[in-house]
């Protein structure tokens, strides 16, 4: 909802809706630590139950699937922005395959066993993380190739950036998985969140 420098991406009115959303729940798991100051307006024992990090990532990583001379895979709507950065990779050289929207479920698996990597490319301006899209790389033993991240996703460490898309060589996508799962499974896998959360309440108790 918020980019890294605090500004909005989405319309003020969806931001109210949902911190109103927030006060009926008894935990929420904002993926993104951005979003941090749409919520300091709530009550300190609403805000009490807002929890933040991208926490969405299996305790084991899945090992490494890259097809052999495989595109990067598109997948998701597309806008003008996505459509102008989709034709700038492919004028500079780069193997793009882009899955036909609302693709889902088995024939999206299907596409990301063909691929050697997962495009993200942001819908608006800004610098965030589309933590469910890295899931689903993550799920299909894809890296991620993307433009700049959040923290803590670390440009050409955890995702191979844009600019070094023509140097996406299988030992470089093998060692950017790798960094990537190492990072998502030891601090943000679902499970230990959740673990952690229920021995926070048990404390708190």
């Amino acid at each position: 909802m918020l980019d890294v420098t605090g500004r909005p991406m989405w319309k003020r009115h969806l931001l109210e809706t949902i911190q109103q959303q927030a006060a009926s729940f008894d935990l929420v798991l904002d993926l993104s630590e951005g979003n941090r100051p749409i919520y300091e307006d709530l009550p300190a024992e609403v805000r009490s139950r807002i929890h933040f990090g991208p926490h969405i990532f299996p305790a084991s990583a899945p090992p490494i699937a890259i097809a052999a001379d495989g595109p990067t895979l598109f997948f998701g709507g597309t806008n003008r922005r996505r459509m102008r950065n989709l034709q700038r990779l492919r004028q500079d050289g780069v193997k793009v395959h882009e899955v036909p929207t609302n693709t889902f479920g088995a024939a999206l698996r299907a596409e990301m066993t063909k691929a050697s990597s997962v495009l993200n490319l942001h819908f608006a301006e800004g610098i965030y993380t589309e933590a469910p899209r890295i899931l689903k790389a993550m799920l299909a033993g894809l890296p991620v190739l993307s433009e700049e991240l959040a923290a803590p996703f670390v440009a050409d460490l955890h995702y191979l950036s844009v600019p070094q898309a023509n140097k996406a060589t299988k030992e470089r996508l093998a060692e950017i998985y790798a960094n990537m799962c190492c990072l998502l499974s030891t601090e943000f896998s679902l499970l230990g969140f959740l673990r952690r959360v229920a021995m926070d309440q048990v404390v708190s108790k």
